[in-house]
């Protein structure tokens, strides 16, 4: 299948900025233009487990490679979404290598759990129904999560000087957390546990094979960087990340190696965002222009969904935005 973009190409929508290349590479630089990140979260394709359009690949050195060319900063968090996959019957830690050398260059800072709900149907070889899967957390240094949970239990910090404040050492008044019966703080920081269903995908299905759900994206965005940041996204499949981003008032820096994704990511941006715009660089022309002039017929929903009108458009808008 002809695609609209080639190799090399990056284009620009609505200020975030997408690379069809390779993240194991300095040709992020050209992405980046010199711009660091907060925050990287991504949701990379297991070993083995599946093969994509560019062939096999191994696995570990595709890992150390994106994470020698993070375009990172003081500061800068890097969560890592990973399941685990079998082989002959029995759970293969496939990241044990690329764990050890983060070790020796990263501070391995959270092992978190994403809980998926409930467990799909079928027998699965003597096992449980799997319905989890991992985010590793590394850092150089700490950033406090933001506060985003809803909090009913826990105490709010009051200021020094009140009759349940306690003293240090020194004999200095500090901010202490209130107790029982006391007002509660509104908002806390995340649970090492994520609850969100993988199910919040349903009705968005593109052609990418592991497509996760955009809430999930958003909750880690939300965590760990503020609105206007640039949030990076080195295996982008079909822009889950990038559409999070979105819809939480920052901006995507991603990378995808494979032409065809790139087209789909374009394509559910528009479905989502009907007045968007995805520009070229280099040139004024925008995705529609550039099939036309590279001679890519476009699916014929395309236009439905860049355009706002019809029923299908508005039918795929309002299931996807029930699970936001």
């Amino acid at each position: 299948m002809n695609t609209v973009t080639q190799p090399g190409d990056i284009w620009n929508i609505d200020g975030h900025r997408v690379l069809c290349g390779d993240s194991t590479t300095k040709s992020i630089d050209r992405l980046m233009q010199g711009k660091t990140v907060p925050l990287l979260f991504t949701s990379p394709p297991y070993d083995n487990q599946r093969e994509y359009k560019q062939g096999s690949f191994n696995w570990t050195e595709m890992m150390i490679g994106m994470c020698k060319n993070i375009p990172f900063q003081d500061d800068t968090q890097v969560l890592i979404n990973l399941g685990l996959f079998y082989r002959k019957k029995e759970w293969v830690m496939y990241w044990d290598e690329w764990m050890k050398w983060m070790g020796e260059h990263w501070k391995r800072a959270g092992w978190y759990v994403w809980d998926q709900g409930w467990g799909l149907p079928g027998d699965w070889s003597g096992r449980f129904a799997p319905s989890h899967e991992f985010v590793f957390h590394f850092n150089y240094n700490e950033r406090r999560p933001n506060k985003i949970v809803k909090s009913i239990t826990g105490g709010q910090m009051v200021k020094a000087g009140r009759i349940d404040t306690i003293r240090n050492k020194k004999g200095k008044a500090d901010s202490v957390y209130t107790h029982a019966g006391q007002p509660i703080q509104d908002f806390k920081i995340p649970d090492s546990v994520v609850r969100i269903n993988r199910q919040a995908s349903v009705g968005i299905e593109v052609e990418h094979p592991a497509i996760f759900p955009i809430p999930f994206a958003e909750f880690m965005i939300k965590s760990f960087s503020n609105e206007g940041d640039i949030v990076y996204e080195p295996f982008a499949g079909s822009g889950t990340t990038l559409m999070a981003a979105e819809l939480n008032k920052r901006k995507c820096y991603c990378v995808e190696i494979a032409p065809e994704y790139v087209d789909i990511i374009i394509r559910r941006f528009y479905r989502m965002f009907p007045n968007s715009a995805a520009i070229l660089e280099g040139t004024e022309y925008n995705f529609q222009e550039v099939a036309q002039d590279r001679g890519v017929e476009l699916p014929n929903d395309d236009e439905l969904y860049r355009t706002g009108t019809g029923s299908k458009r508005k039918e795929a808008i309002s299931t996807l935005m029930e699970y936001l």
